[in-house]
């Protein structure tokens, strides 16, 4: 429990990037940026998360929106979702935490909650048929972590 109010003395910033069209459906990459001299933990996926956005800017006639969160890890999330959830919540096709990728370690997905939703479904698609030679590990979701949760 987090005895916190918002709108007090105080901020607690974060940044967010939508392209396609607000409102539709969307795809929600959320990343955090609280400790940039951890490079791999904090700093991967804010840089991944901003290219992939420039990328899919690109891309013409997009069928989803998509959402990049640049946040303070779980407070900043929690602090992001109180303020636009039941504006979202009906627009929120999948979602993903983009962190820790930046090592050469292997690819990790973790799974959600549900484990057969359409964010699972469409990840472990695409990681079964990256060309790569990373090895890939899906888990499944585990509580004991930050956004994911």
């Amino acid at each position: 429990m987090i005895d916190s109010e918002l709108d007090e003395n105080g901020q607690l910033d974060y940044g967010q990037s939508v392209i396609g069209g607000a409102g539709q459906r969307e795809v929600l990459f959320s990343t955090y940026l609280c400790h940039p001299s951890m490079a791999n933990n904090e700093l991967s996926g804010p840089v991944v998360v901003a290219n992939l956005l420039r990328l899919l800017a690109e891309v013409p006639n997009l069928n989803y929106g998509y959402r990049g969160l640049f946040s303070t890890e779980t407070i900043g999330t929690i602090c992001f979702l109180s303020r636009h959830y039941e504006r979202l919540t009906p627009c929120i096709a999948a979602g993903y935490v983009v962190t820790c990728v930046g090592d050469e370690g292997p690819y990790n997905y973790v799974r959600s909650m549900r484990e057969d939703c359409f964010s699972d479904r469409a990840a472990e698609h695409v990681l079964r048929h990256l060309e790569t030679d990373k090895p890939v590990r899906i888990r499944d979701f585990d509580p004991i972590g930050s956004d994911e949760r």
